[in-house]
């Protein structure tokens, strides 16, 4: 084999190892942007998840605020009835407090859901 030919041979073969390189190097960082890709669709699901197990939980004590309203507003009655007036207003004032808590978690639902909603669009 004449040195040309050689030295062609041994280019052919640099050129190779070359694409093979960047074969590979294309494969890593397509490797390296499915698994972002994963662990951000992981991230996502697990917000999602909580952002459902959040309003389950607010769901679930929102008529312990009500049967609390409640309890207010019969003692407030009472009170009113007896002219304990000081009583009556610090029964009402509780139970705007719990209508209040009862309409934070209304909020806190709604605002849960939008996320929610917002999250799912990204998966």
């Amino acid at each position: 084999m004449s040195r040309e030919e050689e030295l062609r041979k041994a280019e052919e073969r640099k050129a190779e190892l070359e694409r093979i390189r960047q074969k590979e190097k294309r494969k890593r960082i397509e490797r390296a942007r499915i698994a972002e890709h994963e662990s951000e669709q992981r991230a996502i699901g697990n917000k999602l998840e909580k952002l459902g197990a959040d309003s389950l939980a607010w769901f679930e004590v929102m008529p312990e605020h009500l049967i609390k309203v409640e309890q207010f507003l019969d003692q407030a009655e009472k009170d009113f009835e007896e002219n304990a007036f000081v009583p009556f207003w610090t029964a009402m004032e509780k139970a705007t407090s719990e209508l209040g808590a009862f309409d934070n978690r209304i909020i806190s639902i709604r605002d849960a859901f939008e996320r929610y909603n917002n999250l799912a669009k990204e998966l």
